[in-house]
Order: C-alpha cells, then sequence, then structure tokens
C-alpha cells in the first residue's frame, strides 16, 4: 500500500477501480501519527522515500501533558459539544477541573473528551465534579487499596465501561458494542453508568 501511495503522490495520477483511463489528481495531503516514524524506518516497517515525499512540512503538536493550559480551553469546548448532543447544559467544577489539568493524558484530547463525555452521564444537574470523573483520575492506586471492597468493584467496573467507551465510542452503536465486549447488555451499561 505504502509503494502505491508512494506512486500517486509522485505521478499525480489513479486508476479508479473498474477503470481503464488514468485520473489526474490535484490534491493536498495532511497526515498525522503518534507514532515515531524514524523508528519505523529503521524497522523497515515505513518507506524512506514516502516519508520524504509525505514531510514536506512539519508541524509537531506536544502531548496534552506538555500542554496543561490548554485543558481549560479544550474542555469548555468539548462541553459546549456534549450540552448540545445531550441536549441540557453540562459544566465543571473547579476542583473536576483541577484534576483533569494534573493527568498525563495519555490518550490525549480522545481521551480528554471520553472522559468527559463518561463524567458527564454520573453528573448531578449537569455539573462534573470530582466524584463524577472516574476513580483512576482522582485516586492514587495506592489510595484505592484502602476502599472497601463493593466500593472498588463498583470502580472498576465503570473503568472497565469507560475503556470501553473510549475504545467503542459513546453513540448509541458504540455503547452497544462496548456493552457486547463487556459481556453486559446495553440495559445493564446503562445502570452502571448511573450507580453511584
Amino acid at each position: 500500500l505504502q509503494a502505491k501511495l508512494l506512486r500517486v503522490l509522485q505521478e499525480g495520477r489513479v486508476r479508479p477501480v473498474g477503470g481503464v483511463e488514468e485520473v489526474e489528481l490535484d490534491v493536498r495531503l495532511v497526515c498525522a501519527s503518534n507514532a515515531d516514524l524514524q523508528s519505523y524506518i529503521s524497522a523497515g516497517k515505513f518507506r524512506r522515500d514516502l516519508y520524504y515525499r509525505l514531510s514536506t512540512f512539519q508541524i509537531r503538536i506536544p502531548p496534552l501533558r506538555e500542554r496543561r493550559g490548554d485543558i481549560p480551553a479544550l474542555a469548555f469546548v468539548i462541553l459546549q459539544e456534549l450540552s448540545k448532543k445531550l441536549k441540557r447544559s453540562v459544566t465543571i467544577s473547579p476542583e473536576a477541573l483541577e484534576v483533569l489539568t494534573a493527568h498525563d493524558w495519555p490518550g490525549n484530547v480522545r481521551e480528554l473528551r471520553n472522559v468527559l463525555e463518561f463524567s458527564a452521564y454520573l453528573s448531578d444537574n449537569g455539573v462534573i465534579v470530582r466524584d463524577s470523573l472516574p476513580e483512576s483520575l482522582v485516586r492514587p492506586a495506592t489510595e484505592l487499596e484502602n476502599i472497601p471492597l463493593a466500593q472498588r468493584v463498583r470502580m472498576f467496573e465503570q473503568s472497565e465501561i469507560h475503556k470501553a467507551l473510549l475504545r467503542c465510542g459513546s453513540s448509541l452503536e458504540g455503547k452497544k458494542q462496548a456493552a457486547a465486549e463487556l459481556g453486559i447488555s446495553l440495559a445493564t451499561l446503562y445502570n452502571k453508568l448511573g450507580s453511584d
């Protein structure tokens, strides 16, 4: 596939599936990757010539953990979108925002978006508070050891549901897929999301 893409980029032509003639292209590509492409090139997993063809102008966007000051603004925009989607106002408390700002966000903005959506479902009156956030963000692992078993089980369930929603998405179809992956019904998933 890399060789075919390189040929299309070099020649500016493509033959559509089932076509007999090539069609000229006038396109610009914008590519994004969170992989270390130099190591992929060294390992023979990515073509060097394709890399140089694609890397005409590079913009490095640092991970969210390196630009924590952007988290409040991103959260505000995401909450506006969530408010429209859920057809109710969703806001966040200063304490919850502090927790978000302190997190490392290995999943970057996608993870932030899903945490906010997950928390919006658990929030009372549309206000995301510290207790609405996933326990993995709020409490360090050592602190979790002193929590009663029933509460740890509930936290584990919510964490697994959150991970499944991160993978599958939070649309109705995504929730159905997450429930199927977890081996629970959609109703059970909703009950677990709404449990305190």
